[in-house]
C-alpha cells in the first residue's frame, strides 16, 4: 500500500518517489501482510442497552446505597416487574400530564393495598397473580388494541379488578362451602341402574300380582268331568306365566352384573350410602346458602374437582360381599361331596 504526505491512499509507488528515486518526506510504503488498518474501538455491545443491563445496575446501586442506611424500613428497593404488584410512574418537572400520571398512580397503588391485604389474608400469591393477568393485563391489552391508550380506560379496569380481589378476599372468610364427597356422574349412573330394577320390579308386581292369580281363577272357573283338556291349556299358560315370573326376578340381578355388582343386595348397600351422601350435601348446601347468602347461581360447584369414588369409598364393602358369597359356594360344594 502506498500513501502519500496526505496520507491519501496512491495507486503506484512513482507516485511518492523522488527524482533519484528516494521515498519523498511524508509518504509511506506498507509492506504486503502488513496490517494498514486498525480500530480501538470494539463492536458496541447490546447487552449494554438492554432492559436486563439497566435492572442489573438498579439492584447494584440500590444494594450500595442500602449499605449506607441504618433502618431497614428506611431501605430502597428495585420493583420487580412480572409479580403481583403495580409500577407507579415518575412524574417530570413541569411534566403537561402530570394530573393524569397522579391519577394513575394512586389507582395502581390501591391496587398494590389490596393485593397487601389478600396476601395478608392467606390468599396465595398465584392466585393473586392469576387475577392480576385476567382482570388486568388481558383487559387493558384488549383495550389498547380497541380504543388505543386512555387512562380513563385504565383506571376503569384497576378499580373493577380491585373490588373482584376485593370480593374475592371476602369470599373466604365465609363458612366453608359444603363438598360433594362422591363422584356425581357415577351416583348418576347408579340412579339409572335403580331406575331399570324399578321399572323391572313393576313388570315383576303385575305379572305376580295380576296376571298369574287371574289365571288361576279362571283355572278354578273350569269345572266338569269333561273339561280336561282347558284344565291343560289353563294350567299351561299358569306354567308359562311363573316361568316368565322366574325370568323377570333373574333380570334383577343381570341388571347389577352389568353395572359391575355382585348382587342385588351389594348395588342397593352402595346406593343408599351414596344417596344419603348426596342427601347430606343437598342439605348442608342449602344451610350455607341461607348463612351466606348466595344464590343458586353463585353456588354452581365444579363436579369434576376433587372426586370421591363411589365404588373406591365402598369398595372394602363390595369385596366382603364378594368373599362371602364365594365362601357360601364353596362350603356347599364341600357338604355336597360329604354327602
Amino acid at each position: 500500500m502506498f500513501y502519500d504526505a496526505n496520507g491519501k491512499r496512491v495507486r503506484t509507488k512513482k507516485e511518492i518517489l523522488d527524482a533519484n528515486g528516494n521515498l519523498r518526506e511524508g509518504c509511506s510504503i506498507i509492506p504486503k501482510g502488513a496490517v494498514y488498518e486498525s480500530h480501538l474501538f470494539d463492536v458496541k455491545n447490546k447487552h449494554f442497552k438492554s432492559k436486563a443491563f439497566t435492572r442489573e445496575v438498579k439492584e447494584i446501586y440500590t444494594k450500595l446505597m442500602n449499605q449506607y442506611v441504618k433502618e431497614e424500613s428506611q431501605k430502597l428497593s428495585v420493583f420487580q416487574p412480572g409479580g403481583v404488584y403495580l409500577a407507579t410512574k415518575k412524574i417530570g418537572k413541569n411534566n403537561p400530564k402530570a394530573a393524569e400520571i397522579r391519577a394513575d398512580n394512586a389507582a395502581r397503588q390501591e391496587w398494590n393495598r389490596t393485593v397487601d391485604v389478600a396476601l395478608a389474608e392467606g390468599v396465595v400469591e398465584e392466585t393473586v397473580m392469576e387475577i392480576k393477568n385476567r382482570e388486568i393485563t388481558d383487559k387493558v391489552a384488549l383495550s389498547v388494541t380497541e380504543n388505543g391508550k386512555q387512562s380513563e380506560l385504565l383506571r376503569a379496569i384497576l378499580a373493577a379488578a380491585i373490588r373482584f380481589l376485593t370480593e374475592y378476599v371476602r369470599k373466604i372468610h365465609m363458612p366453608p362451602k359444603p363438598k360433594l364427597k362422591i363422584d356425581i356422574e357415577e351416583f348418576r349412573q347408579m340412579q339409572r341402574v335403580k331406575e331399570k330394577l324399578d321399572k323391572q320390579v313393576v313388570l315383576i308386581q303385575h305379572t305376580e300380582n295380576v296376571e298369574l292369580p287371574k289365571l288361576e281363577e279362571n283355572l278354578q272357573d273350569i269345572k266338569g268331568l269333561f273339561k280336561g283338556k282347558e284344565k291343560k291349556a289353563a294350567q299351561d299358560k299358569i306354567d308359562q306365566c311363573k316361568k316368565r315370573l322366574s325370568g323377570q326376578k333373574d333380570q334383577l340381578k343381570k341388571i347389577v352384573r352389568e353395572s359391575g355388582y355382585v348382587t342385588v343386595k351389594s348395588f342397593m348397600e352402595n346406593y343408599d350410602r351414596a344417596y344419603g351422601i348426596v342427601a347430606e350435601y343437598q342439605r348442608e348446601l342449602k344451610l350455607w346458602e341461607q348463612q351466606t347468602g348466595m344464590g343458586k347461581e353463585d353456588t354452581k360447584q365444579e363436579m369434576s374437582v376433587q372426586k370421591e369414588s363411589v365404588r373406591a369409598k365402598l369398595k372394602k364393602n363390595v369385596q366382603l360381599v364378594k368373599e362371602r358369597e364365594q365362601g357360601k359356594k364353596v362350603v356347599q360344594k364341600k357338604d355336597r361331596g360329604a354327602i
